[in-house]
């Protein structure tokens, strides 16, 4: 846990140099608590994706759940912009997975419908389709 804060921490501390853009360029005008949750929440879900890839599933857990947390804070429409929200669900879900966490079924399920609803906005089906297998 200590290790997630002073990553959050060190993304709290660029978020004033940190600009969003939308797909097509365009900049996106956020307030500064929104895009410090943003880039914690990225952030976040970076290192836990690695430690998932690296074959750490306990501690990636801890990083996405955390990434969750500070990305479900971001406004809906914000977050409809953003594909990665849906991507952490999956990566959560995989986690779980390869822990073996039977008692995380019912959370899992939830997920993967979040992340499917989250993905669909973003991309078409096949991309979708690819995304949950």
């Amino acid at each position: 846990a200590r290790e997630e804060e002073r990553l959050a921490l060190a993304a709290e501390r660029v978020v004033k140099d940190f600009d969003i853009a939308a797909l097509d360029g365009s900049r996106v005008v956020i307030t500064t608590e929104t895009k410090k949750d943003l880039v914690v929440g990225l952030s976040l879900a970076a290192k836990g994706r690695e430690l998932l890839d690296g074959e750490d599933p306990s501690r990636a857990l801890g990083y996405l759940l955390k990434a969750d947390e500070a990305l479900s804070r971001c406004p809906a429409e914000l977050a409809r912009r953003v594909d990665n929200v849906g991507l952490v669900h999956l990566d959560v879900c995989r986690a779980y997975a390869l822990l073996g966490d039977a008692t995380a079924v019912d959370d899992a399920e939830a997920r993967l419908a979040k992340a499917r609803e989250a993905l669909r906005a973003r991309l078409d089906d096949s991309q979708v389709a690819r995304a949950l297998e």
